[in-house]
This record gives C-alpha cells, sequence and structure tokens, in this order.
C-alpha cells in the first residue's frame, strides 16, 4: 500500500477514452468536409441551367404543313457544358396519316428518329404539340422540310415546330452525378454516425475514469490540525 506525502500533487485521472473522443471529433468534421465537397462537386457536373437553352426560330415558331421551317441552335453559356441538344420536331392539329419530314443542316442531311415514349417540348406552347420526331443536334444553322403524304384532303393538315426535348443522352448525363452524389451522401453519413458513436462511448469512459472505481470511497484529505486528547 502506498502512501501519498502530505503536501505533494494528488495524482491525475487516467485519460481514459481521450483517444475516442479525438477520433470522433476528427470523422465527424470530416464528414462534413466529404460531404461539402462532394456537393460542390457534383453541382458543377449537374447543370439544370444548361435546359433552359432552346432552338432559334427564324421567324414565326411554327408553320403549316406542307411547310419549311428554318431555326439555328445556340452554342451553350458554360464551356464545359455539352454542346449538343435534343431537339423535337412536332405536330399540332389534324395531320392524317403523320407527315413525312427531313432535316438538313447546310444542305447536309440529319437523320431523324422516332420520338420517344413521353417526349415533350420543354419550353411552352399556346396549343397542345405531339412529338413525332427527334435529334441530337450541335449549334449550327437547320432546315426542317415537312410535307403530306399521299394526296391532299380537307381533313389534313395542322402546324408544324421544333423545339428541345428532353432525350435519352440528358437522363444518361445526369445518372452518372446522381449516382456519384449519392455515394458520396452515403459515405458522409456513415462517418458522422461512426464519429458520433465514438464521441459518446469516449465521453462516457473518460466520466467514469474520473468518478474512480466503485465500492471504494475516497479517503478524506489529511488535516493539518493537532490531534485531540485520547479517548477514555
Amino acid at each position: 500500500m502506498s502512501f501519498v506525502p502530505q503536501g505533494a500533487p494528488a495524482p491525475t485521472a487516467p485519460r481514459v477514452g481521450r483517444g475516442m473522443i479525438i477520433a470522433g471529433s476528427v470523422l465527424i468534421a470530416l464528414s462534413v468536409m466529404v460531404g461539402a465537397i462532394g456537393t460542390a462537386v457534383v453541382s458543377r457536373q449537374i447543370n439544370v441551367d444548361d435546359f433552359q437553352r432552346d432552338v432559334v426560330v427564324d421567324g414565326p415558331d411554327s408553320t403549316l404543313i406542307p411547310g419549311t421551317l428554318s431555326f439555328r441552335v445556340a452554342e451553350p453559356l458554360r464551356s464545359d457544358a455539352d454542346t449538343a441538344m435534343t431537339v423535337g420536331v412536332a405536330v399540332a392539329g389534324t395531320a392524317t396519316p403523320e407527315p413525312e419530314c427531313t432535316l438538313d443542316r447546310d444542305g447536309e442531311p440529319v437523320k431523324l428518329t422516332a420520338a420517344s415514349a413521353g417526349s415533350e417540348l420543354l419550353r411552352q406552347t399556346t396549343q397542345p404539340y405531339e412529338v413525332i420526331r427527334e435529334a441530337r443536334l450541335e449549334p449550327g444553322s437547320y432546315e426542317l422540310r415537312c410535307e403530306l403524304a399521299g394526296e391532299p384532303s380537307s381533313d389534313r393538315g395542322g402546324n408544324v415546330t421544333v423545339g428541345r426535348v428532353f432525350g435519352t443522352d440528358d437522363a444518361m448525363g445526369l445518372v452518372g452525378p446522381v449516382v456519384i452524389f449519392l455515394l458520396v451522401g452515403a459515405l458522409a453519413a456513415l462517418l458522422f454516425v461512426i464519429g458520433v458513436i465514438l464521441l459518446i462511448v469516449g465521453l462516457v469512459r473518460s466520466s467514469r475514469a474520473r468518478r474512480g472505481p466503485p465500492g471504494f470511497p475516497t479517503a478524506p484529505p489529511p488535516s493539518d490540525a493537532p490531534p485531540g486528547p485520547p479517548l477514555r
């Protein structure tokens, strides 16, 4: 049994749980940094403002069938944005059967494909349009020609217009950044949870170490008063 000399400093309690407290605090701070940096990087890849870019029609935004429509695909505002856009050919009114449309750029034909299911023009129109054809177009000037198939009749006709649609390539361009965002969020959440657990466990252990082991009362501090007379 050891004795502490009078006037000597009391022994400090062991620093139990200090490592867990430090590790938990570091993980919590790291989770916040990972979440902030990941969100900033992914937000630069998802350019929602680019979907406001649309075609520029020379003159009226629609024409009667049969007819010709000239338009331009403008350059994106951001240099790192995708220059191409999915442009749809849409008809309104009665056009029976479906009109035959061709597209060319500076005299070179551009292939038009069948529109994807549920394709709609992104811009607002004064009347309902149905997208029948679409193409992935680079910036430049284009000319669309639409004609009626077969012999003309009174119940045929309608208007044709062009405009940007949300295509498959646009959707695929968003999948990658969204997946990265979800993975970064999951990693940040995992680091935060582990950090909180370590911090709580470290604080509990440190608190118990300061109180000392149970069942052993602390001896009273030594007194400088002289001893009293012996009891009889």
